[in-house]
């Protein structure tokens, strides 16, 4: 297998001219603990070779600056050093938004990497993409985790106190007409978590629902999740 650091350093000296990136999707580990049917990375997953903490903040210091940054895997919730990589491209590439695609499995983990990219500072975004590929068992089938709805709801709930002092938005979007019924049930379970902001899609069955922001200015950061975005 091709050295991934090399990779990585080939690819940053091609965009070294660049003053500012748009968007860097990283890989920050092979790990994951769902067997998803959907997923396109399966044949890489579980493999040695992740970078090392000292491999990434030498990408970091040799990258331009970034705007939207994805933490992606795997599952990036495993890595053990998550909150001090995002820290390191806050810190060194002036990193606006971050992205994290997360099974929510780990309701913990989730929870202290929010915590902690939130209180980095004032004006950084964060996303949690938190997948559901349908209504409870289809989700466990399709993650190939059974109970892994039940924790996924959970974990989101774990979430709730960050709204006293973040701004929330939420989004929820159905891929099929035949699922808007249970959909729309699980919307409003959800609607705890951002009344104002989380509506089922009556579009076609690929649109996407509306999406809406508080009207008060958030004291130090804003945040996002989409608990239906797609892995």
């Amino acid at each position: 297998m091709p050295n991934k650091a090399a990779q990585l350093y080939q690819l940053l000296r091609s965009t070294a001219r660049e003053r500012r990136l748009g968007t860097v999707i990283f890989f920050i580990t092979s790990r994951c603990n769902a067997r998803c049917e959907t997923c396109f990375y399966h044949e890489e997953l579980n493999r040695p070779g992740d970078l090392t903490f000292e491999q990434i903040e030498r990408v970091s210091r040799t990258m331009p600056q970034v705007t939207d940054l994805w933490l992606s895997g795997g599952e990036p919730t495993l890595r053990h050093d998550a909150s001090q990589i995002i820290k390191l491209f806050v810190k060194n590439n002036g990193v606006r938004h971050i992205i994290i695609p997360t099974n929510a499995l780990l309701k913990a983990r989730t929870s202290e990497i929010a915590r902690d990219a939130l209180g980095l500072n004032s004006e950084l975004h964060l996303y949690l993409n938190v997948a559901l590929d349908g209504y409870g068992e289809t989700h466990d089938r399709v993650r190939g985790v059974p109970g892994n709805w039940a924790r996924t709801l959970d974990c989101i709930r774990s979430l709730y106190p960050l709204k006293e002092k973040y701004v929330w938005t939420a989004t929820t979007s159905t891929s099929s007409a035949a699922r808007r019924r249970r959909a729309t049930r699980s919307s409003k379970s959800l609607r705890k978590f951002c009344p104002r902001c989380t509506r089922t899609s009556r579009r076609s069955p690929s649109a996407t629902a509306k999406e809406c922001s508080p009207r008060t200015t958030p004291p130090r950061a804003s945040s996002s999740r989409s608990p239906t975005s797609a892995r």
